[in-house]
């Protein structure tokens, strides 16, 4: 799996910013409260959509003119696998084979899920790169074992790690096309490099799915996202 350059459109960041990648049904899900929210905390969001539907860029041009800081969309057009593990893994990964042509724009990027809120400002990380790195699940296989260490829902790099970022992009297309290769391919490039010292680690108070009060963001996580209420009611009253 690749993305050219050439075959993407829209307008790209200018600043520093909060940025998730989507299909156009979680596109028209989950924009809303994502860019509201984040727009409320003073950041800057962009957001990739790949095979943008009219209603898609129609919303797009609305959420870019409600919100009260830079809003940019970029798209492309390409095939997506039938496969619904290979479907999951494409749209899983979309967001880190876009991020090298972002960081040529800007300096910093902070990657999250497009079912994210951002409940609070936050500063970004002083250090190149940024993880969630967790307590994995151990008593399944290897492979999700090893797709449990890191959370991809949060994850930040500025400008000087754009090598590692294309090197993430190896990875990932060196891997089976199933869930958690995106994990998988983040613990890999954290293991096999970069320095330790450079990674920036996010904890519990930063993003969760818990909902706690303070956290910075929210993430959903399967079905809290329609059934769990302060879930529910904080991306109503998000939504625009």
């Amino acid at each position: 799996m690749n993305i050219d350059l050439k075959d993407i459109t829209g307008t790209f960041p200018s600043e520093p910013c909060v940025f998730a990648a989507c299909d156009s049904k979680y596109f028209m899900d989950h924009a809303s409260p994502f860019v509201n929210s984040a727009s409320l905390a003073g950041k800057p969001v962009h957001i990739h959509v790949v095979n943008p539907t009219n209603d898609c860029l129609l919303e797009a041009k609305r959420l870019e003119n409600l919100a009260n800081t830079p809003v940019t969309f970029t798209g492309n057009v390409m095939e997506i696998p039938d496969d619904p593990d290979a479907m999951k893994c494409t749209y899983a990964s979309l967001r880190f084979f876009v991020l090298p042509y972002l960081l040529e724009k800007i300096e910093k990027i902070m990657v999250l899920d497009i079912d994210c809120m951002v409940m609070r400002d936050f500063e970004f990380p002083d250090k190149p790169c940024g993880l969630f790195v967790r307590q994995p699940v151990t008593y399944l296989s290897d492979w999700i074992k090893e797709g449990t260490k890191i959370a991809a829902g949060i994850v930040y790099f500025d400008r000087s790690y754009i090598d590692k970022t294309k090197k993430l992009i190896e990875i990932i297309n060196s891997l089976p096309r199933t869930w958690y290769a995106d994990q998988v391919a983040l613990n890999k490039l954290l293991v096999e490099h970069i320095n330790h010292e450079d990674v920036f680690v996010f904890g519990g108070n930063f993003m969760d799915w818990n909902f706690l009060d303070g956290t910075v963001i929210w993430t959903g996580k399967g079905k809290s996202k329609t059934d769990n209420p302060r879930y529910v009611a904080m991306k109503k009253r998000m939504t625009v």
